[in-house]
């Protein structure tokens, strides 16, 4: 198991560049901190910072353009869709190296957030990977680009445990205790730096081999997404909420299984053998996946088709009654494969 990331909100009291960037320092040194106890039972792969969104009045390439120490990850910019500032996000993400997101609440945002969206992908595609859309209220979840949150100042952390969870699935018996040891220090380092530990975000998330593709297709007995794959998703699912009752640990964010198609090697493989694409991705979202997320598609259609396919995503999000996130990365190639920076190559999704 690893620690995949702490992630530290900032709620500033006032919104003056100085006294942030002084809340930005004193956020470094708290992280480091937290990371010296946590790196005792899960090694830390990422320190992060979150800012809440961006109030009409303030200056949000004055807000991006600090500069961030080495190591640290930086979301900075969070608005709604209605937000007419949402039109500057292209520029300010391809100066600055920060991340973002965009908040849909009903279908007149829809065109809003995926125009952005196109113009940023149109000028580099891989700044894409830095932008979301959520679907529903923000979460104080540690995972980027969707971390964000207003209503407190702490910190959360995500882990990294799907070789565990594939020994360990329907017993819940091990790790739980370790997260649970894990969570009373992490409480009592909180409680000596008089920062409030906002919780655990327990998502089964993905990096490359340590795939939950492939724990799906274990459950399931089955390749994804064949019939009885989201009853394995379920399953699944059922796992992460025993995962919290064991622990008895705080927790926060999503809390589900996330299908990042553009961070697991075996989705990416049924996506290249051209039996995963985007309707089986939007179907399982449906029922329980926390959304859509780093799934390559070609630029055109998004053009065209985009839009509507958020819109079904909306719908999807006011049933379902859960907040998702959804990040989809428009390039101009009509089929094959796209490198990115980060992820290696990515395959293009079909429809």
């Amino acid at each position: 198991m690893r620690t995949r990331s702490i992630t530290y909100f900032i709620k500033p009291r006032k919104w003056e560049i100085d006294y942030i960037k002084e809340k930005i320092e004193n956020a470094y040194d708290t992280l480091e901190r937290i990371a010296a106890v946590v790196n005792e039972f899960a090694e830390v792969w990422t320190l992060r910072i979150a800012m809440p969104p961006v109030p009409p009045y303030f200056d949000m390439e004055e807000l991006a353009s600090v500069k961030i120490r080495e190591g640290f990850m930086y979301a900075p910019i969070h608005l709604d869709a209605k937000d007419e500032r949402i039109k500057t996000i292209p520029e300010i993400l391809l100066n600055y190296n920060v991340y973002g997101s965009i908040r849909i609440k009903d279908y007149d945002d829809v065109e809003k957030a995926v125009d952005v969206l196109l113009r940023l992908s149109e000028r580099d595609y891989q700044a894409a990977t830095r932008l979301a859309f959520v679907l529903g209220k923000r979460l104080a979840t540690p995972y980027f680009p969707l971390a964000a949150t207003g209503t407190k100042e702490g910190f959360a952390i995500s882990l990294l445990y799907v070789r565990e969870a594939i020994k360990d699935l329907g017993s819940a018996i091990r790790l739980p205790y370790r997260i649970r040891e894990m969570g009373r220090e992490v409480e009592k380092v909180g409680r000596k730096l008089r920062v409030e530990f906002l919780g655990f975000d327990l998502s089964l998330s993905p990096w490359m081999e340590e795939s939950v593709g492939e724990l799906v297709e274990k459950v399931a007995g089955v390749k994804i997404p064949d019939p009885g794959t989201l009853h394995a998703i379920s399953r699944i699912n059922q796992y992460i909420r025993d995962l919290l009752l064991v622990s008895g640990v705080k927790v926060t964010g999503f809390n589900e299984l996330m299908m990042p198609v553009g961070e697991d090697v075996v989705l990416k493989e049924r996506v290249r053998e051209g039996v995963l694409n985007l309707r089986d991705l939007s179907r399982l979202a449906s029922v329980c996946v926390a959304g859509i997320d780093m799934v390559a598609v070609n630029y055109n259609w998004a053009k065209e088709w985009l839009s509507s396919f958020v819109v079904d995503l909306l719908d999807v999000h006011k049933v379902k009654r859960r907040v998702m996130g959804i990040r989809v990365l428009p390039v101009k190639k009509r089929k094959g494969e796209v490198r990115f920076d980060r992820f290696g190559d990515i395959p293009i999704a079909n429809y």
